[in-house]
């Protein structure tokens, strides 16, 4: 099989596979998230090149703050402006796709890649990043920590009023909550969940939609009983992170959010 077409869960569990059995990893690929450092285990020599150019820094695209502790994890960065190419080049395969290095990628959007095994097309792969290696600005520690300084601080729309607390406690309860891709869902609630995101930030003055990730993932019980106030962590369930998976969190309950009872009996 010259190459296998992979998405989802799949394909961020190949990545993990390909990840741990390489020595070497040259990542091209358009943007780097704030915690790229924890999306899989990297090989031992690692080279990356992305769109750290100040103005994708700016709009908040590309976080020169993920290059940085990928910087000081040993890896060699680079900055291509204008790259929006996603590649992946292991010792001996390549995986070509859509994914980025971000936690969304991962965690949320829907990616899909080539994975190329065939030595001839990896050959070619090695040579393409080869050239972008040679147009491409290596970046400094300094550099970074500037860039990161520009990052865009998120502002709420609205004005977040403190709620009175009740009692003394964090909170009257806590969820945790087993997440993991629905690979049943459907276009309808696709655009359902994003405009139940849109309308939450907007009215609760969220300043991260980042936060409301886990509203789209969880279990049916949240949609009946969760209520302002709560908190709650996720458990993202996957092959790389055994037995006990990996947390996040913790986020804030602002209100129960329903997305359909199809949605419900699926989860």
């Amino acid at each position: 099989m010259v190459a296998r077409l992979l998405y989802g869960e799949r394909l961020w569990e190949e990545i993990d596979r390909l990840a741990h059995g390489s020595r070497s990893l040259t990542a091209a690929v358009a943007f780097v998230g704030a915690r790229s450092d924890r999306l899989f285990k990297w090989p031992r020599d690692v080279t990356l090149v992305a769109d750290l150019s100040e103005a994708q820094v700016r709009e908040g695209a590309s976080y020169a703050r993920g290059a940085l502790r990928l910087l000081r994890k040993g890896i060699r960065v680079s900055e291509y402006s204008s790259l929006h190419a996603k590649v992946l080049l292991f010792d001996k395969r390549a995986v070509i796709g859509s994914m980025n290095l971000s936690e969304e990628s991962r965690h949320r959007l829907e990616e899909a890649a080539v994975v190329v095994r065939a030595r001839k097309e990896v050959e070619s792969v090695r040579r393409y990043v080869r050239r972008l290696l040679n147009d491409a600005t290596p970046l400094s520690e300094e550099v970074l920590r500037a860039r990161a300084r520009r990052e865009p601080r998120r502002v709420p729309r609205r004005p977040v009023r403190p709620k009175k607390a009740r009692s003394a406690h964090l909170a009257d309860r806590v969820w945790l909550l087993p997440t993991g891709q629905d690979h049943e869902e459907t276009p309808a609630e696709r655009r359902r969940a994003r405009q139940e995101a849109r309308r939450l930030v907007q009215e609760h003055g969220i300043p991260d939609e980042r936060e409301l990730v886990w509203y789209f993932q969880c279990g049916a019980d949240i949609y009946r009983r969760a209520r302002g106030g709560d908190w709650c962590f996720c458990w993202w369930r996957s092959e790389k992170h055994r037995p006990l998976g990996s947390f996040e969190g913790p986020y804030r309950v602002v209100q129960p959010v329903d997305l359909g009872a199809r949605f419900r009996e699926r989860r």
